[in-house]
């Protein structure tokens, strides 16, 4: 399947499996289908996007007490090389159990702060696990180029572009830096 395609693509959807057992709500060991659809991704050379604004997009029942992330964006190397700065984020659930995501930058509250260093504390440990399975490539290798990619996939997603504080937008990075600052202070 990956041959057939040389150009930029994306799978996006309802996958109806989680990648790891913190993807879903009270979930201790991963399953077999969870390892199967990891190595689906890493067989097929795809970048799951990380997702920004909370940690689930299903939720069954009015208190949701059970919920999941089921729902993903993943791209090939070539779409990342062509479309930087692509990011996955919840917007507001309406009808469905389900709670849709698409690309935008930067973090609407402040709250979501903890929760994005949560998330990236995993990103991390994702990666480095990445980095133990490609110990197997050569320098020089024709697939140096993926592993660097691999290795530094998730790199983007440690960056704050914005940040909105009672109803004002900051891009500037140094006042971002002193607000994020400021707020574990007073925390």
């Amino acid at each position: 399947m990956r041959g057939l395609v040389e150009s930029p693509w994306a799978i996006c959807g309802d996958f109806n499996v989680t990648r790891f057992s913190s993807e879903k709500r009270n979930c201790l060991r991963r399953s077999r289908a969870m390892v199967e659809f990891s190595d689906f991704i890493d067989d097929m050379n795809l970048i799951d996007l990380p997702l920004e604004g909370g940690f689930f997009t299903w939720f069954k029942g009015d208190n949701q007490i059970i919920s999941s992330r089921i729902d993903r964006i993943l791209i090939s190397e070539e779409w990342d090389d062509t479309f930087r700065n692509i990011k996955q984020s919840l917007i507001q659930r309406l009808i469905s159990d389900h709670v849709p995501s698409y690309n935008r930058r930067g973090i609407v509250k402040k709250a979501s702060l903890l929760m994005e260093y949560e998330k990236h504390l995993k990103i991390e440990e994702i990666v480095w696990r990445q980095r133990s399975r490609s110990l197997w490539l050569k320098k020089g290798d024709m697939n140096t180029s993926f592993f660097y990619k691999t290795a530094n996939a998730h790199k983007k997603s440690n960056n704050i572009d914005q940040l909105v504080i009672q109803e004002e937008t900051i891009v500037e990075p140094q006042r971002i830096k002193t607000e994020i600052i400021d707020f574990y202070k007073e925390l």
